[in-house]
């Protein structure tokens, strides 16, 4: 692990997920903040998993022989994320206890939490909300998000509490600024997700080739619904591609399908970057094929009705962007066609507003 206990800007996030998407956002905000030229590093707080020593041993030993002798290991047990975390996050070491979260006060400037959904009511840890601090603490936030439509009553107290602190909030969709105006009367700035912050020359560099001769289509799925398969099988047929599916469900198996349920966040770049195009009910999936400028069809992971519904940041990104039309509702017939020369101007001006505003906080707070 890069140790970094000391820094101008301590950064607090969900950095050590195995999913690729808090991979991705943990690696680009703190290399958006190092090229600013402010040096950061993670507050290795872990403690809804309660890793012990022993099994971020086994981790570090699968995941470096699977990398240099990759038959050896099983997919299954390579820890390509964690592998991943070790080599490029600087991180203060394991925390494990709320109270030792404390330590931490004096090791920065700077407390700045985000993005991912942090702030979400069904999950929500005070902690992500710098609980640990003293009042007289400088705490940011940026592109946190809440996620779901609502925040129930019996959380109020607990949000008011914590966000009245924050020196300055920023948040990652418009539907997160408007729940914290409407229920506390707190002016949020809604901003991109730090994957966006990023040029698509660096994420090449960070990808792995896939290694595939063959044409293909990639998908990425986080939930389970049967029809957005379905579509994928009817789309392999009418294109003749070979299908690669990353999945979070190790027992999701088609016949005719290459199943990857553990590669890393650069194995899931190569395959993004080498693939026809992509089909994901991934919020980051979808960012990512916008920055690397990939074909791609976006589903909905959620139901309208499920009160756990996190469509909105998908829904605020291509709204943003001008790329509704990369939403599908029904099967598509073919390969996605994406008109990115508005989108791309979109972004590169959200881009700058959004470098910007990091640049601004940080001159203003990252002071001695």
């Amino acid at each position: 692990m890069k140790r970094k206990d000391r820094a101008d800007i301590g950064l607090l996030t969900w950095h050590y997920y195995k999913n690729v998407g808090s991979n991705l956002q943990a690696y680009a905000i703190q290399s958006v903040i190092n090229h600013i030229g402010y040096s950061c590093a993670f507050i290795n707080y872990r403690g809804e998993q309660r890793d012990c020593v022993v099994k971020n041993v086994i981790r570090s030993f699968c995941s470096v022989v699977g990398k240099y002798i990759p038959g050896l290991i099983p997919e299954n047990l390579r820890a390509e994320a964690y592998r991943f975390q070790q080599d490029n996050f600087y991180m203060t070491k394991p925390i494990y206890r709320k109270k030792d979260l404390k330590k931490t006060r004096n090791k920065f400037k700077l407390f700045l939490c985000g993005s991912d959904q942090i702030w979400a009511p069904n999950v929500l840890n005070e902690v992500y909300l710098f609980s640990f601090l003293k009042d007289e603490q400088v705490r940011c936030s940026y592109a946190a998000s809440i996620g779901l439509k609502e925040i129930p009553d019996e959380l109020d107290k607990v949000y008011l509490k914590y966000l009245n602190k924050f020196s300055l909030i920023t948040v990652r969709e418009k539907q997160g600024c408007q729940l914290l105006k409407d229920k506390y009367n707190i002016d949020a700035q809604c901003v991109l997700d730090p994957t966006f912050l990023l040029p698509a020359e660096q994420w090449k560099r960070l990808a792995k080739s896939s290694g595939k001769n063959h044409k293909f289509l990639f998908c990425y799925f986080l939930g389970s619904n049967a029809k957005h398969r379905n579509w994928v099988s009817e789309l392999q047929k009418a294109t003749g591609f070979d299908v690669v599916c990353l999945s979070d469900n190790r027992n999701e198996h088609v016949s005719d399908w290459e199943f990857h349920y553990r590669i890393g966040p650069s194995h899931f770049l190569g395959f993004l970057l080498d693939c026809e195009f992509m089909v994901t009910d991934s919020f980051h999936g979808v960012a990512l094929a916008i920055n690397l400028q990939k074909p791609f069809y976006a589903v909905e992971r959620f139901t309208e009705e499920d009160d756990k519904n996190q469509n909105s940041r998908v829904y605020h990104i291509l709204t943003l962007l001008g790329l509704q039309k990369q939403l599908i509702r029904d099967c598509p017939h073919g390969v996605p066609t994406v008109d990115y020369a508005l989108a791309n101007h979109e972004l590169e001006k959200e881009r700058m507003r959004c470098l910007n505003l990091m640049r601004e906080m940080f001159a203003e707070y990252c002071v001695d």
